[in-house]
């Protein structure tokens, strides 16, 4: 995907995640774009909301701080109805998903929990 030279993937979520954190996003943002047609404008800053949502999801959950990922799966479920409300103006309500939001992100921080054990038995074998 182009970006316009001013806006560049992580610049709402860099400035509070942590170097593996921004990985991770970057991660999701890459997966997303290849999961979902996405427009340059409204899709671009929706996808940077719900990918820094989800790593600061994770975190709480790390953390086990019950009311704070309430809060982030909340707003992740409310950023990808809104990449769907996006989606649907775009193409019209014929639209047919099969997964729910929740079940979408769940995968998201599944495959990312995944490549972290990865690289992390990488590590301990060098």
């Amino acid at each position: 995907m182009e970006l316009p030279d001013t806006l560049k993937h992580g610049f709402l979520a860099f400035e509070i995640l942590d170097v593996e954190e921004r990985k991770n996003f970057l991660g999701v943002v890459k997966q997303m774009h290849e999961d979902f047609k996405m427009n340059k404008s409204s899709d671009f800053y929706a996808v940077e909301l719900v990918a820094t949502n989800l790593i600061l999801f994770r975190r709480a959950a790390k953390n086990g701080d019950v009311k704070a990922t309430e809060a982030y799966d909340r707003m992740v479920r409310l950023h990808l109805s809104d990449l769907k409300a996006t989606k649907n103006a775009r193409e019209g309500e014929t639209v047919n998903i099969k997964t729910t939001p929740a079940e979408w992100a769940a995968s998201i921080l599944k495959r990312v929990n995944e490549e972290d054990k990865e690289k992390q038995v990488e590590k301990s074998k060098s």
